[in-house]
């Protein structure tokens, strides 16, 4: 078994699976692999010519049902048992699936504003719709059941014009809305009873619709407020990583800087030892005066930098709450005289315009 072995390693290197080495062999494709058929295999792929004798060995070691063919369940079992993570379909062994992309393109339009203005009112609109009609057609009965064989729901007799005769409570009769307690109304019965309509009442068919309706509602609320919200959240920490990762490299590079920067003080801190006791007095004067000025000019550029940190232009960051929901994007256009302004959705791209007086910076 070890030219058998050796196949195993020539196969595994070679990041074949069992199935294209099975159908490699099987070269008359009627499903088995033969003495010829295994010599020929083993030597394209292991690069050993093998003795019939060989072969022979071979098949009768790893042939479980003696029938001196190999069958593909046989090929598995003795290349498994080699064990040396060989794959058993068309995949290579080492192939890492590729993560899914978040968000996808359908968790994108789930999250967007027209889904969560209009699509999902829609939708949770229509499940109650469908709730309500069957809830109101087990109560009140919309079809018109006169004629329709039920019981006499009066409490005494009663003569029935239509009918030419006296009617006993709990008589099955064709209804008559004179007489008929009920008005021989009837509830919508599509797929319960031989009609499509039956007495007013409840009957599996409405339940199951009642519960569909109910269910879906239920399932469609959870989902714009429970789930598609927590995509929300996870898109904008993913968003936000991103940008401290861009902050730490300016922070990293501002460092560099900093250091350049303090070994030319200590260069002139070398070359300021070897000056007079007189020139230092000069210089203690002239960074007196510099100074003087430093703090007037610090004053006047500190008084023009807080009036322009409240700045917002045209693509500055900002946030804008919209029902309920903080949207955040890069401002594309003001509109003074209407007091709104567009930005675009850094989610989702959509642009969305909103009242000045509601924007905010995060």
């Amino acid at each position: 078994m070890a030219a058998f072995m050796r196949l195993g390693q020539a196969i595994a290197d070679s990041d074949m699976s069992i199935r294209d080495v099975f159908e490699a062999m099987d070269t008359n494709d009627d499903g088995k692999i033969d003495g010829p058929e295994l010599q020929k295999g083993i030597e394209e792929i292991g690069g050993e010519n093998l003795s019939p004798q060989d072969v022979y060995n071979i098949l009768k070691t790893i042939d479980e049902d003696d029938d001196g063919r190999l069958d593909p369940m046989e090929l598995v079992n003795a290349l498994e048992d080699l064990d040396l993570d060989i794959a058993s379909d068309t995949e290579p062994a080492t192939e890492a699936k590729p993560e899914k992309e978040f968000p996808t393109n359908l968790q994108k339009s789930l999250m967007s504003k027209k889904w969560d203005s209009a699509i999902w009112p829609l939708i949770h609109a229509a499940f109650g719709v469908i709730a309500v009609i069957w809830l109101v057609n087990g109560i009140i009965g919309p079809v018109d059941g006169a004629g329709g064989h039920v019981a006499f729901d009066g409490a005494v007799d009663t003569w029935s014009v239509e009918q030419g005769a006296e009617i006993a409570p709990g008589e099955k009769y064709p209804c008559d809305k004179a007489i008929q307690d009920s008005k021989c109304a009837n509830s919508l019965t599509p797929l319960s009873g031989d009609a499509s309509s039956m007495p007013v009442g409840f009957y599996w068919d409405g339940i199951l619709f009642t519960l569909i309706g109910l269910l879906g509602l239920g399932g469609s609320l959870f989902m714009q407020y429970s789930v598609v919200k927590s995509w929300r959240a996870k898109a904008r920490a993913l968003k936000g990583d991103d940008e401290d990762s861009d902050e730490d490299s300016d922070e990293d590079s501002d460092d560099d800087d900093d250091d350049g920067d303090g070994g030319d003080a200590d260069d002139s801190e070398d070359s300021e030892d070897d000056d007079s006791e007189e020139d230092v007095a000069d210089d203690d004067e002239d960074e007196e005066e510099v100074d003087d000025d430093t703090d007037d000019d610090e004053g006047e550029d500190g008084d023009d930098d807080d009036e322009g940190e409240g700045d917002i232009d045209i693509g500055s960051r900002i946030g804008i709450e919209v029902d309920g929901v903080d949207v955040f994007g890069k401002i594309i256009e003001f509109d003074d005289e209407a007091g709104t302004v567009i930005i675009e959705d850094e989610d989702t791209g959509e642009e969305i315009e909103a009242p000045q007086d509601e924007m905010f910076v995060e």
